[in-house]
């Protein structure tokens, strides 16, 4: 006879925090696999597309220099909140607004916000998991975001198909909004 009363596990704080990373692993997929296509769409060319993520790049690489300040001084929590909340409300905007002017705001933004997410989640992620499981949740860890990076590029690659290049940022914005 089945015990249909069973007790339910509670899925540990560094499974829950693997699984919020799937699904940000999954909007950041769609992006990426586009990024460069939206920008192509406003006519610049490839050396322009270039430079602006190559100025992306200093820009992130300049603010994790100085974003320790912020992560001591603010709970990580309401960090890692807020950056998926302004990452949910500028890839929907973007979706939106068509203006390059407007996405290479958007675009300093989120990679601002990235830095944050990243970093926030890997302090809760350490903070939170014992020690002695640490290595099996990080292996748990790090084959969900592979695997959302895999799913990723076919979702937004469906959505481009399906419909046009700005409802992959909706789509982005729902996986960002899920986690």
């Amino acid at each position: 006879m089945l015990n249909i009363h069973r007790k339910h596990r509670k899925l540990s704080r560094g499974k829950e925090l693997s699984f919020l990373g799937l699904f940000v692993a999954i909007g950041l997929a769609c992006i990426d696999s586009i990024w460069a296509l939206y920008m192509n769409g406003f006519g610049l060319s490839e050396s322009r597309i270039g430079f602006i993520s190559a100025f992306l790049v200093i820009l992130s690489i300049l603010f994790t220099i100085f974003s320790t300040p912020i992560i001591e001084y603010f709970k990580q929590t309401k960090i890692l909140f807020f950056s998926l909340i302004s990452s949910v409300v500028a890839y929907f905007f973007i979706g939106l607004v068509d203006s390059l002017s407007f996405f290479l705001a958007m675009a300093a933004l989120l990679t601002i916000s990235g830095i944050l997410r990243v970093e926030c989640l890997d302090i809760l992620f350490r903070d939170n998991t014992p020690k002695k499981d640490l290595n099996k949740e990080e292996g748990f860890l790090y084959s969900l975001l592979n695997l959302g990076w895999l799913i990723g590029p076919l979702i937004a690659g469906f959505f481009m198909l399906k419909f046009n290049l700005a409802s992959v940022f909706f789509v982005s914005a729902f996986f960002f909004l899920i986690s």
